[in-house]
């Protein structure tokens, strides 16, 4: 039984078409809608929603069905429930159930019924055969626009022939400083260079005796310098004796900088994103509504939620948490506020 069949023909007739035990199609009327940044008009139609809360039987359904198949209301009953069984099911095992012409429907991660519509099908009979319409701008003004890009070339012009001539000076400059800073690199090179022939070539001699002395004399300069840092440090480093030299091994600085390194690094962690969930609490075809609920929405101190569809439709709602089951509890609140209200996840 081919059962989107018959929904669809009922939502083109009425408003509100009741599947029992399972849900209610609801068909909003929308009037014809602007888009100027598309430059398109879109007629008349219908925007579907599904609403689970409405699941009493009104016999309306099933007494379509019966009427266009001709056959009794005991077995269409029959066959529909099944059917509403099987969608049940195949909700509970986190599958799909699409709907052609309709929508799909679907259970997300936290366990509540989303709708998505079609919107390939027109559904209002009034807009029957019309389609999106797209019209070309009227500039009235091409005259003036183009008498206004003539003068920014102009200055565009002027101001990269003025750019050419600082930029001219500019590499003079530079060539000039280069050629200085040569020449004086070039002459300490030189002098150092001399320096160093001449050291080399310089007679150095030094025997037993004026290396004790050498050694002697520089202690004696440097006692009092090493004692007062011995005495001053509050580290663990051994004392002096007379005559005794300490001097660091290689393998202990190069420990102690690759410690200081180590202790400068500081480790950065990626921030976690977060996911949001919203309330909805209408859907509008006038921008003057949606705007009331977002006011009504922020006065209460709720964070407002505004988005436009495709078909020029505006939904509205507010934040609810960021955790499935706190948002969860919230729309069950706000459920017996309002009946149709349902969530939005935002990832």
């Amino acid at each position: 039984m081919k059962v989107e069949k018959y929904i669809l023909e009922l939502l083109k007739k009425h408003e509100c078409v009741v599947i029992p035990n399972f849900g209610a199609f609801i068909a909003q009327r929308i009037a014809a809608t602007h888009f100027p940044i598309e430059h398109k008009f879109f007629p008349p139609s219908k925007q579907v929603s599904f609403n689970r809360l409405l699941q009493s039987n009104d016999g309306m359904l099933i007494q379509y069905i019966a009427a266009q198949t001709k056959s009794n209301y005991n077995e269409v009953q029959i066959q529909l429930n099944k059917l509403i069984q099987e969608w049940n099911e195949n909700l509970e095992n986190n599958q799909t159930i699409i709907l052609k012409s309709i929508g799909k429907i679907y259970k997300n991660l936290d366990n509540t019924i989303h709708f998505v519509a079609d919107i390939t099908d027109n559904l209002d009979l009034s807009s029957y055969g019309l389609l999106p319409t797209k019209h070309i701008p009227i500039n009235r003004n091409t005259e003036k626009s183009l008498l206004k890009k003539s003068a920014l070339i102009e200055n565009v012009v002027i101001k990269k022939s003025n750019n050419l001539k600082l930029e001219s000076e500019r590499r003079n400059k530079n060539r000039k400083r280069k050629f200085v800073t040569s020449i004086a690199a070039s002459l300490i090179l030189g002098i150092a260079f001399l320096q160093l022939f001449f050291f080399l070539e310089a007679p150095f001699s030094m025997n037993e005796a004026n290396f004790i002395s050498f050694v002697s004399s520089s202690h004696t300069n440097n006692t009092a310098q090493t004692g007062s840092i011995i005495s001053n440090s509050k580290t663990n480093m051994p004392t002096l004796l007379k005559d005794e030299v300490i001097i660091p091994k290689t393998n202990d600085i190069i420990a102690t900088s690759i410690d200081l390194i180590a202790s400068n690094t500081i480790s950065q962690k990626p921030t976690a994103t977060t996911e949001a969930y919203y309330i909805i609490l209408g859907c509008f075809k006038e921008v003057k509504n949606a705007d009331k609920l977002v006011a009504k929405i922020t006065r209460e101190g709720n964070t407002p939620y505004r988005k436009v569809n495709q078909n020029g439709s505006i939904l509205v709602g507010k934040f609810a948490s960021s955790n499935a089951n706190e948002a969860q509890s919230m729309l069950q609140q706000q459920l017996q506020v309002q009946p149709d209200a349902w969530m939005k996840h935002i990832k």
